[in-house]
């Protein structure tokens, strides 16, 4: 599956069939797939077009397709599913500059709407499926009217002239209060930011990026990064961006079963693995949440493997899987803090294997979480308060996202009406780029 463009490429090159091609054959089901808002939805859209013993297998995408400033317009134009405009994924704020001779638009960009993020091609390209929390970070514009040439007039989105159009807060409260107060304004909407959490794929990794990369994916970005100032360019742009290559592919898989125990109760555990692409000599991190039930128990459908690659390639119908593991799988739960001032929190590491993953091995993977302690600093080891665990070790996952603290803008920290000092917390053993509620 691709965008029709490539059709005849994937014919020639891959020797296999592809769902749309340049005679536009299948063009509106590759756009209802592509731009689809979630993952049944999309299998739903391969379920009405694939024929008894058809399959998708593989979808290929490449930056043009997930750009706003290329193709991405295009399958919005033939996508039926749904009632909707390309207003309805992007739209553009403009920096105005006012002079004796008037007022002239200096720069512009485009701020995504969470209708982006939760199309199925942007989750692959930008994410490679993984999940993406929504951070406090916030667009701010105001709607004027401008005069164009021919004399009409319109009402658009703007900013001043040296005015930054992204504010941060230290929680999404503060941010979302905002947001409500100021009625011109949104949660997100800029670089990989969404305005809402965007879910894990289950069924989709990516299993080959071409070495050949093109910045251009990031054009957008970095016009919105300049329209948020200085202070807050790398923010947006250059400690967050995914790897640009020109084209990423993916493999369907059923996903490895992983059945887990020993959690508190109603609670999110967090699962997360370190992926390796070698021909970008790059890495990323695919993240999938779940919630425990009343008995600490629950849940996960993880499309990515960290072991046994060399059990299963092409010699016997397989994918040769060029992207893989640098690290085991760690799940872990949000970190608390006792009574006795100790941070506890639960978690463990264990592997995936490509049998698992491929369908083939079919029995799921148990794991029983354990609780870790970590004492506050300076304080003395506490026999009564770690009498229910002797392992006090720490358990990390690897880093998700970073932000380099030269960027942080430290003006009215705290405030609901300014931007803050701080916009991401780290627990003591767990994912890093945890929100503060």
């Amino acid at each position: 599956m691709s965008w029709w463009d490539y059709g005849h490429w994937i014919t020639t090159q891959s020797q296999r069939i592809p769902n749309a091609n340049p005679f536009q054959q299948g063009a509106t089901n590759a756009a209802n797939y592509l731009l689809a808002p979630n993952e049944s939805q999309a299998q739903d859209v391969l379920d009405r077009r694939a024929d008894a013993g058809e399959e998708t297998r593989y979808v290929m995408v490449d930056y043009q397709m997930a750009s706003v400033t290329s193709k991405f317009s295009a399958p919005v134009t033939f996508y039926d599913d749904e009632n909707v405009s390309y207003n309805d994924f992007a739209e553009t704020v403009y920096s105005l500059q006012e002079t004796e001779q008037g007022t002239f638009v200096d720069r512009s960009s485009q701020v995504y709407d969470q209708r982006y993020y939760d199309s199925l091609m942007v989750r692959l390209y930008r994410y490679h499926g993984s999940a993406q929390q929504a951070q406090p970070i916030v667009v701010d514009w105001e709607t004027r009217e401008l005069t164009a040439g021919d004399g009409s007039t319109v009402d658009v989105r703007t900013v001043g002239d040296n005015e930054s159009m992204v504010k941060r807060f230290p929680n999404m409260s503060a941010a979302r209060a905002y947001v409500e107060e100021d009625g011109s304004a949104q949660i997100g909407g800029v670089g990989p930011f969404p305005s809402e959490d965007v879910p894990a794929l289950k069924h989709y990794r990516l299993v080959k990026a071409s070495e050949a990369q093109n910045p251009n994916f990031q054009l957008n970005d970095r016009r919105q990064a300049a329209m948020a100032g200085d202070q807050l360019y790398g923010l947006i742009y250059q400690t967050s961006a995914t790897s640009p290559n020109w084209v990423k592919t993916f493999e369907k898989v059923p996903g490895a079963t992983v059945e887990g125990s020993g959690a508190p109760a109603n609670t999110e555990v967090t699962a997360s693995v370190e992926m390796r692409m070698p021909n970008s000599n790059s890495t990323f991190v695919y993240t999938q949440h779940a919630q425990t039930n009343d008995d600490g128990e629950f849940t996960l459908t993880l499309p990515y493997s960290t072991t046994g690659y060399d059990e299963f390639g092409p010699e016997n119908g397989y994918t040769n899987v060029s992207v893989r593991a640098n690290t085991s799988y760690t799940v872990t739960t949000p970190s608390t803090t006792n009574a006795s001032g100790y941070t506890v929190q639960y978690g463990q590491e264990f592997n995936v294997s490509e049998g698992a993953v491929l369908g083939v091995d079919e029995e799921p993977v148990q794991i029983t979480l354990e609780k870790r302690t970590q004492a506050p600093e300076g304080a003395q080891n506490d026999s009564d308060t770690n009498s229910t665990d002797t392992n006090s070790s720490s358990l990390t996952a690897p880093d998700s996202l970073s932000v380099d603290s030269s960027t942080v803008d430290s003006t009215d920290a705290g405030s609901v009406d300014g931007p803050s000092s701080s916009v991401l917390t780290t627990d003591a053993f767990g994912p890093a780029a945890r929100v503060t509620n």
